[in-house]
């Protein structure tokens, strides 16, 4: 599934509103960086990431529409 809307903006640059906004607007579940910390499963995923090891994108992105701050914006 490919993510509808990317925000590019970094850490506090207001991407925390707006992922409120993107979910208020239809484009959620928006990942955040909120996300990984709240979801160990998903800090193990992006740690492989981070080592080139992703297994895919979809698998990083899997049930989100949208996705903004770190670390998407990467």
């Amino acid at each position: 599934m490919a993510l509808d809307v990317i925000g590019a903006g970094v850490g506090r640059t207001g991407t925390y509103s707006l992922k409120l906004a993107l979910e208020h607007l239809g484009f959620g579940p928006c990942h955040h960086m909120a996300d990984v910390h709240a979801k160990p499963e998903r800090k193990a995923l992006w740690r492989a990431a981070g080592q080139g090891q992703l297994p895919s994108w979809d698998a990083a992105y899997a049930g989100y529409l949208s996705a903004v701050d770190w670390p998407t914006a990467v």
